[in-house]
């Protein structure tokens, strides 16, 4: 682990001030994970080994929630990669802490990364993310102290380009004159996952508004396929888990709002403590009832 120093600068932050106090306590012990490069393995049994080492207070429970905290505030990305792993990245590392690794010649150097690189396209949704919830609140990211200190080895323009692309592909599809919206059969991909969702939003409130014109609602889910590269059956995972969870399911209510949040949606599902199967979800694997609701709308 290298050698860090925390600046002072944690003492006024507009940001951190906005936390609740012990959150901001816990700041400091947090800063001290990261390497050189602002990453650190965010795995909350390696997070509660690491810096709570004499707290046995400190459960997976409050771990987690003190890692969604920072994550939810802008303070901290945390993404999952191909084999599993949690990883997190500090976007303003460089604005609360700095490297005391000092070369031979004096210079200040950097240690061998040995954590992987925050995936550029996830990473870019998720600044966009917050400052729209900052624009809803009110505020723009000046005032929250948002002077993002991104590594320097991460290229903007290539977190932006690679963030953009399939954005752009939305835009100039949906500008291309005479190209009418694709018609989806019912063995398609977009169909299942759309009717699925639809389908579980009605379990849940039977009075849900189901949007009217359907085959709109599936370009979406074909757009994550094609576009985001997204697996289907991770895309029926994240929906079947976001329609049990208290709190998602009563914010994805669409399949343009399951695609923005996606990311999101699988860290958590990902991340939730495994629990055995409740009554609902048993209901939730076996949906046929309200596949027939959802059909009546049509």
């Amino acid at each position: 682990m290298s050698n860090k120093v925390i600046y002072d600068s944690i003492w006024t932050s507009p940001s951190l001030a906005k936390l609740k106090p012990y959150y901001q306590d816990q700041w400091p012990r947090w800063l001290l994970m990261q390497d050189d490069w602002g990453c650190f393995n965010a795995d909350p049994d390696v997070i509660k080994g690491t810096i709570y080492p004499k707290r046995p207070e400190m459960t997976i429970k409050k771990v987690l929630e003190v890692r969604d905290i920072f994550s939810n505030s802008g303070h901290l990305f945390v993404w999952v990669d191909s084999e599993g792993r949690e990883w997190g990245y500090f976007p303003k590392s460089g604005h609360y802490s700095g490297s005391c690794s000092y070369a031979n010649n004096g210079t200040r150097t950097k240690h061998r990364r040995k954590t992987p690189e925050p995936p550029p396209d996830s990473l870019c949704r998720y600044l966009e993310q917050l400052g729209t919830k900052w624009n809803n609140l009110g505020q723009n990211e000046s005032d929250l102290d948002l002077d993002l200190d991104l590594d320097p080895d991460l290229d903007p323009d290539h977190i932006t380009s690679s963030c953009s692309t399939s954005e752009n592909q939305d835009v100039n599809e949906e500008r291309q004159e005479g190209i009418e919206v694709p018609k989806f059969t019912e063995d398609s991909q977009p169909y299942k996952l759309t009717t699925l969702l639809f389908s579980l939003m009605l379990g849940n409130n039977p009075k849900a508004k189901i949007p009217a014109n359907r085959q709109k609602e599936m370009v979406h889910l074909e757009r994550m396929i094609r576009l985001d590269k997204r697996e289907p059956a991770d895309i029926e995972r994240v929906i079947r888990w976001c329609q049990v969870d208290d709190f998602w399911r009563a914010n994805i209510l669409s399949t343009s709002k399951l695609r923005k949040q996606y990311d999101q949606l699988w860290l958590k599902m990902n991340t939730t403590t495994r629990a055995s199967p409740s009554k609902k979800q048993s209901m939730l694997e076996h949906g046929e009832e309200w596949k027939k609701a959802v059909d009546k709308t049509r």
